[in-house]
């Protein structure tokens, strides 16, 4: 009993960890030489099906707040300089469009093409936060009416979506702007199982973390470590689409999870990795542009050599510095200072 106590109150550290290191791969996804850190994505796609279970295991938990308050400043915020920049400077823009209903359907959360096959948001990055926005939707519902089997619905019901888009293959359609086919063609992609181990990982963590055992969590952690090392390398023989990308993405990311989720028990994470854990939503938001200006405007970074890298290696350290500004200053500071002073000239109003 004290165990599933201690499993429930605790803030995991070693997660975290995983979190700086995912953003970090996706931030190396975006330099032009490497381009091999995408796998990142289904391992943050796994910590929300987990975090959304473990912030409200007490019914009538706050939840949805919680989570809108951390996501929607910067990511409105960076999809509105987006839109303007496209508007000001549109040549700087392969794809993006910018028009009203594109803006409104990125604000919205709503999967649009924004060129024919291509399914995102007006901000590259924010198609992961539309997925996020559905997840979070049905689990708040589901939280609501049937708090015991929260996991079971949201989790059957990604599960399902995902492998229905296996059974029948959809194609997101040859138009730009909103369509049904869009729409089923993004949710029923393979990243929607992710949610569902990670809810499975809610559920097998609760029984791991009680077993501490300081070799085994150890021999874990240090597979994960490989197989994190091994992707970028393996990216290139891993399927587009289908049954194949789920099994060499979703379940060795629920893997990499749960191997660090068992770590915590046993390990101390190092304080340099939990802060950059805690800033790694803003890394995400804010890196791609200053690495596509510098690509672009400064110096190409197409090929691997000395100054490429060296260039590579210099703005993953200015970005992580920025982005634990962003988090310090904007999502710790200016964010809730701005709610707080709402919710005060509401009270007085």
């Amino acid at each position: 009993m004290d165990s599933y106590r201690d499993y429930h109150n605790r803030y995991f550290d070693s997660l975290q960890a995983l979190r700086a290191i995912a953003a970090l791969c996706i931030l190396w996804e975006h330099i032009p030489f490497f381009g091999r850190g995408s796998f990142a994505v289904d391992i943050f796609f796994c910590l929300s099906g987990f975090t959304a279970m473990h912030s409200s295991r007490l019914e009538g938990q706050p939840f949805l707040g919680r989570r809108l308050r951390k996501l929607l400043p910067l990511y409105y915020a960076m999809t509105l300089l987006t839109f303007f920049a496209a508007l000001a400077l549109p040549g700087l823009f392969a794809q993006t469009r910018a028009d009203l209903p594109s803006l409104a359907a990125s604000l919205l959360f709503i999967p649009f093409s924004i060129s024919p096959g291509i399914v995102q948001p007006l901000l590259r990055l924010g198609w992961t936060l539309n997925v996020e926005m559905a997840f979070y939707l049905c689990f708040v519902l589901a939280n609501r009416y049937a708090h015991r089997w929260r996991g079971l619905i949201v989790g059957g019901l990604f599960g399902l979506l995902a492998f229905a888009g296996m059974a029948y293959p959809l194609s997101p359609g040859q138009s730009a702007g909103f369509s049904w086919e869009a729409l089923s063609y993004f949710f029923t992609r393979h990243y929607m199982a992710d949610f569902a181990l990670g809810i499975g990982i809610y559920y097998l963590g609760a029984r791991l973390y009680g077993h501490k055992r300081p070799v085994g969590s150890l021999t874990a952690l240090l597979a994960a470590l490989a197989m994190l090392a091994a992707y970028p390398w393996l990216m290139p023989y891993i399927p587009s689409q289908g049954l194949g990308r789920m099994l060499s993405l979703s379940l060795p990311g629920a893997g990499i999870c749960l191997a660090f989720l068992w770590a915590d028990a046993c390990y101390r994470t190092p304080r340099f990795l939990r802060s950059l854990g805690s800033a790694s939503y803003s890394l995400y938001l804010l890196h791609y542009y200053p690495i596509l200006a510098v690509h672009r405007l400064l110096y190409p970074l197409d090929v691997l050599e000395g100054k490429s890298l060296s260039i590579a290696l210099a703005m993953s350290l200015l970005l992580f510095l920025a982005a634990l500004a962003s988090k310090r200053f904007i999502e710790d500071g200016l964010i809730p200072w701005l709610f707080s002073l709402f919710r005060r000239r509401q009270k007085n109003s």
